[in-house]
Order: C-alpha cells, then structure tokens, then sequence
C-alpha cells in the first residue's frame, strides 16, 4: 500500500489524480484520505476522451452517511436522472425506495456500488424525486443526464438528519429592466 504524506497549508490544494501517484492508470478503491485538520475532499469524475460527462461531488465523511436520503432533482424529458449507491458495510442492506411514479426495495450486496435504474429498471421520473431509506448505513450521489452530453452536473446524496425544516429564499434583482446607479431605468 502507499503511504504517501503530504503536508498542506491553509488554502492550498492537491490532485490525487491516475498520474500523482507515480504508477498511472486508476487509482485503486478503497483509498483513504486522512487529514489531522479538517479538510474538504471532492471527486472529479467523467468518461475518458469525451467533450462531456465531467462531474464533481463533495465527499461526505464515512461518519456522516446515513441510512435514509431525499434527491431532490429530478429527471427531465430529455435527461435521464440515476442515482449511484455505495454499500460499504460487510452484509447486503436492502433499500426502500419511493418516487411519484411508484415505490419498491432492492438489495445492494457488502461493498457494492450501483446505479439505481440497474436495480429498478428506471431512471427517476420527470418531475419527481426520490426518497432512499436503507436497513444499513450507505452513500450516493445524483447523476443528472446520465451519459449525454446536456446537462452534465451532479451532487452528493445529503443524509436526512443533516435536513433542516427552515426554508430560506435568496433576492437577487434582475437586470430588466437595467438601473443605472442615479439615472433611470433603460435599456
């Protein structure tokens, strides 16, 4: 295994990428990074020698993933919506799941990752979105448009009990029509 120490200051960055670690080629799951200060880890992924499908998600903390995630966004009529899962513990969990268009459960193996079209047979519907309760502790992250090239984002899964009740909305004016500081509105 690499034990490879790095020392960062406050503000500064590192890619742990295929080429840093000298060997090239993927960087092998399960790799752990540890910080003696708090740090933000993100993954950066996507499809090799493409113009798209480039994505990047927070990384949760093993010690806050949860058991139960709400997904907010949902699909589009033209962009497939899929949610990958992660079980990390040592037996299958099952997953209960729930979208307007129906609801059901799947069984995600010890340390198996998948997509949740592979365990339904659909992607989440247009307009709804999907609410995940597990008989375990797992993890995920939304793939929005999965594998095309229109939309290209995607988010880490936040656990429930991180969810707060309050609703806040932003203001932010609008540029029409255009206000010049001390003159009139014109164009």
């Amino acid at each position: 295994t690499d034990a490879t120490i790095l020392t960062l200051q406050r503000g500064q960055s590192y890619i742990l990428d295929r080429d840093s670690d000298g060997l090239g080629g993927v960087l092998p799951q399960g790799v752990v990074i540890l910080g003696s200060k708090t740090l933000q880890v993100e993954y950066f992924y996507g499809r090799e020698n493409s113009n798209y499908n480039t994505r990047a998600v927070a990384a949760y903390p093993r010690g806050f993933w949860g058991d139960e995630y709400y997904a907010p966004v949902d699909g589009a009529p033209t962009a497939n919506t899929d949610v990958s899962l992660y079980n990390p513990n040592a037996g299958s969990i099952t997953i209960n799941w729930e979208t307007s268009a129906g609801s059901g459960s799947f069984a995600l193996a010890a340390d198996e990752t998948a997509y949740f079209e592979a365990k339904t047979g659909a992607y989440v519907p247009d307009g709804s979105a999907l609410y995940l309760k597990g008989s375990g502790v797992f993890w995920g992250v939304s793939d929005v448009d999965a594998n095309s090239n229109n939309y290209d984002w995607s988010y880490s899964l936040v656990p429930s009990y991180l969810l707060q009740s309050d609703q806040f909305v932003s203001w932010a004016p609008g540029n029409i029509p255009v206000i010049v500081p001390g003159g009139t509105p014109g164009a």
